[in-house]
């Protein structure tokens, strides 16, 4: 995950993609699960994943959605080692498939005449 721009690179090679003809899809601790944040030429603030990204495209503006993953606002003060890269339990799940579904919803309706 930390050096996930070099899976971009060959993408990039082959397709000749510009970088805000993508989005990279994230977890962000910062945000609560089930709400999310669609932005475009951001800084990686600290994500080493989306660092790398940034240092292979030479270029911080591509899309971004980031995925809330912070269990509640209960535990905003919870280190997110605590709860990253743990087994999601079947009703944050059910919180994220909905989401999801939202979030394809408003695609469609935005791309449908």
């Amino acid at each position: 995950m930390n050096v996930s721009g070099l899976a971009l690179k060959d993408a990039f090679k082959i397709h000749k993609f510009k970088p805000e003809e993508i989005l990279i899809v994230q977890d962000d601790s910062d945000i609560s699960l089930g709400s999310y944040k669609l932005s475009i030429d951001k800084n990686s603030a600290g994500h080493k994943g989306i660092e790398s990204i940034i240092k292979t495209l030479s270029s911080k503006k591509f899309w971004r959605l980031r995925i809330g993953i912070r269990p509640s606002k209960e535990k905003a003060r919870v280190k997110a080692e605590s709860f990253v890269l743990k087994k999601i339990n079947p009703t944050n799940k059910k919180i994220l498939y909905s989401m999801f579904a939202g979030i394809i919803e408003k695609v469609i309706e935005k791309d449908t005449p």
